[in-house]
């Protein structure tokens, strides 16, 4: 599918997704008056992606509407959740499509069902899939206390579980950095993993900058100093991709503040595409003023944008 983004979280692309697999159930008449198993599928195929070789792939987990139906789950009990999921598989079309705003949570409960009974056949993914598709709906409410039981673990350790799987390292990665809690020291060996491989530089050093400029990382001072060197390599040396990349995603001064003087170097690069996000990142690394419009750093006579790098200089050089 060559519109697939290479990206884990593909921006727009979800919802075409979800409607083309809408568009292929609904020739399948097991599928397409089942409403909870029609958007199942959806929800399923809505988050696949291309991977760095080109290759489709489907995540083995849809994090939102995970942590939605966990939520779910924990909110009202086992007891009072496993009616809720018996009504989402037995509603009708007014009541499963019904506007009460709980509609995202019907779909979050249909996509849990399949998720968690899937793993339970043999074969391929689709294969899977559509043996599940092939139980009636009562044999899906009979198997109603499976889905509770996968919804348990938390999403740290099943994505713990996926990262040391190859194709979806990269994907477990980004996931697990746009969580509350990570294990800092897990994803950086999966990242340095990562470097060697097509696209592994551009995409992993952004990766290992939010890893280590987060509140929360898990990782000691020595490893965290040990992998900021790295960074500040790269910011010097690397590929143009690179550090472009990681000026992007460098957040507040609480946190990155320590790559202020390599960020200052940056103003002086040839590249005013480079010059302009290292400003940008400035912005954030630092509370002094500084200049960020980009049409500045990349089209200002070389003169003007001498004078604000050495005002910089100056105050990095202040007591």
């Amino acid at each position: 599918i060559q519109f697939l983004s290479r990206e884990a979280n593909p921006p727009r692309h979800g919802t075409l997704l979800h409607e083309l697999t809408h568009h292929f159930t609904s020739s399948h008449p097991d599928l397409r008056s089942r409403w909870w198993l029609t958007e199942a599928f959806a929800c399923y195929f809505e988050t696949a992606f291309r991977d760095q070789d080109g290759q489709f792939l489907l995540p083995p987990l849809h994090v939102e509407n995970f942590r939605s139906s966990r939520r779910k789950l924990r909110q009202l009990g086992r007891e009072r959740f496993k009616q809720l999921v018996d009504e989402v598989i037995h509603s009708s079309w007014l009541e499963f499509y019904r506007n009460d705003g709980e509609a995202p949570l019907r779909y979050a409960i249909s996509w849990s069902i399949l998720w968690a009974l899937q793993q339970q056949m043999s074969g391929s993914v689709e294969q899977r899939l559509m043996q599940v598709a092939d139980l009636d709906d009562d044999e899906i409410s009979s198997r109603i206390e499976d889905v509770v039981r996968s919804l348990e673990p938390s999403l740290s350790s099943l994505l713990r579980g996926h990262i040391i799987q190859p194709p979806f390292r990269r994907w477990s990665v980004e996931q697990w950095l746009g969580s509350d809690r990570i294990d800092g020291q897990v994803i950086l060996e999966a990242i340095e993993k990562e470097l060697p491989t097509v696209g592994g530089t551009t995409w992993g050093w952004p990766c290992v900058a939010r890893t280590i400029f987060r509140w929360g990382s898990g990782l000691d001072r020595s490893d965290r100093l040990q992998w900021q060197r790295k960074i500040e390599q790269q910011l010097r040396e690397g590929s143009l991709e690179a550090r472009l990349a990681i000026c992007g995603v460098l957040p507040d001064y609480r946190r990155s503040g320590s790559l202020i003087a390599v960020l200052v170097e940056l103003l002086e690069e040839e590249e005013g595409e480079l010059r302009a996000v290292a400003a940008m990142a400035l912005s954030r690394a630092s509370n002094h003023p500084t200049i960020v419009n980009p049409s500045f750093w990349i089209h200002a006579p070389a003169s003007e944008r001498n004078r604000e790098v050495e005002e910089w200089k100056q105050w990095l050089d202040s007591p």
